[in-house]
């Protein structure tokens, strides 16, 4: 299946390390679906998009389902994935699953989780004033 996007081809492929802070932030993110998701975790289905579009470089909800089809099972379970109980599979959301997600979900939400702050562990140090100024 050819990407949607010529950018595709060229970009480089993300690893399961970019995912660690990436999670940390979308976790703030409301879930939009009404009784949370039934099959995929709302920080999962998140994680897809944004890693398809600001990573793979794709440009469409139907080439993040792609993208998201495409990429290996590791990779799936570093964004959040459950593998299916039953058969060990992991299972992409699909282009429904990620155009519900997109349309409802808290637009300034995951602006303001995106938003860079200090590193992880980083405390402000305290200033002291100096003596004879």
């Amino acid at each position: 299946m050819r990407p949607s996007s010529p950018l595709a081809a060229r970009a480089r492929l993300p690893s399961p390390l970019d995912a660690g802070d990436l999670l940390r932030a979308l976790r703030a993110v409301p879930d939009p679906r009404p009784g949370g998701g039934r099959r995929h975790p709302r920080t999962y289905v998140l994680a897809v998009l944004v890693m398809s579009f600001a990573c793979a470089g794709f440009e469409s909800l139907s080439a993040a389902a792609q993208w998201a089809a495409g990429a290996d099972r590791a990779l799936l379970l570093a964004l959040g994935a459950i593998p299916d109980p039953l058969t060990g599979q992991v299972h992409p959301p699909s282009e429904a699953t990620i155009r519900r997600m997109a349309c409802r979900v808290d637009r300034e939400a995951v602006e303001a989780s995106s938003r860079p702050g200090p590193p992880t562990g980083w405390t402000r140090p305290s200033l002291k004033p100096v003596a004879g100024r």
